[in-house]
């Protein structure tokens, strides 16, 4: 298919970032993004890769320390994602809850990275709801919300969401998990 020259860049990124390769594996998710651009097409396959492109660059780019061009990965993503229909929210609450992550951390702006956090832990229920799953996605947003309104002085809010988080990991992870105790 017309796919085939991106999808093979970023299987080869993904393959990098197995290896903990992340330079190379930025620069392989790089290549993708532009084969699918120099080719031009749309539709549903498309954007999902496009998508799955930018997040990982987003995340890359966020590991390597580059907060600015993550936030411009994740902002492109979440762009793509408001605008095709996947047929469900799950892409644009990820989307979301990384914007919401890299707005708070970078510009400290708690009312914005809340609004985001909101948004995005509302569609990963709603898709909870209709599934049974994302739940270690709620939790971890849950968390975000509960720490930023820790940062805002509104403890009682923190507290009944990161009690929440904390159940929802233990039931799904276990009392063993490092991700109950983070």
């Amino acid at each position: 298919s017309n796919l085939l020259p991106a999808a093979l860049c970023y299987n080869i990124a993904q393959t990098c970032l197995k290896r903990e390769k992340p330079a190379s594996s930025r620069k392989w998710f790089s290549n993708a993004l532009q084969k699918l651009e120099e080719k031009g097409i749309e539709g549903a396959e498309s954007k999902l890769l496009r998508v799955k492109i930018l997040n990982c660059l987003g995340y890359g780019n966020y590991r390597s320390g580059d907060e600015a061009a993550a936030l411009k990965y994740y902002e492109q993503s979440l762009e793509v994602v408001s605008e095709a229909n996947f047929g469900t929210p799950i892409h644009e609450a990820a989307a979301l809850n990384c914007v919401g992550v890299l707005v708070f951390n970078q510009q400290n702006q708690t009312t914005t990275a809340l609004d985001l956090f909101e948004k995005s832990l509302h569609l990963y229920r709603q898709e909870s709801h209709r599934t049974g799953e994302h739940q270690v996605q709620i939790a971890n947003v849950l968390n975000n919300i509960g720490r930023t309104h820790y940062l805002q002085s509104d403890f009682d809010e923190a507290l009944l969401a990161y009690e929440e988080a904390l159940q929802i990991r233990t039931e799904c992870l276990g009392n063993n998990s490092i991700d109950v105790a983070a």
